[in-house]
């Protein structure tokens, strides 16, 4: 694993699971393949648990709330950890804590249940 300069080893798995990314120095460059890495295992029911996870900041509260047993939701955040490479969830006795990844799953990833909300209302109109 090559790291840039002043980059930590979390940044750099982070930058592997990109598709394509910039360098610092603008250069583009080629991420592991989108396909094979994450396309086919990240689905939408992964990221609305992780949503619902962060949103009430317990897996067990957020077991609750979607119907389901807490080692349920556990294994789909270990999952979507697993398949980004990346650790999302800070796990402590109060709760759970998105780290830096975490927030820039939860940033993008509710853009784009936006995006697909807004498709489903265009298309009905």
């Amino acid at each position: 694993m090559l790291l840039e300069a002043g980059e930590s080893p979390r940044a750099s798995r982070w930058r592997q699971v990109l598709p394509l990314t910039y360098s610092n120095t603008g250069n583009m460059r080629q991420g592991i393949d989108w396909e094979a890495r994450i396309g086919r295992r990240l689905r939408l029911r992964d990221l609305h648990v992780f949503f619902t996870v962060v949103r009430w900041g317990s897996m067990a509260k957020a077991a609750e709330q979607l119907g389901v047993s807490q080692p349920a939701i556990s294994k789909v955040i270990g999952d979507l950890e697993h398949a980004l490479g990346v650790r999302l969830l800070d796990r402590s006795r109060r709760g759970v804590e998105p780290t830096i990844y975490g927030n820039a799953l939860l940033k993008r990833g509710l853009i784009a249940f936006d995006e697909l909300k807004q498709s489903i209302k265009d298309s009905n109109s």
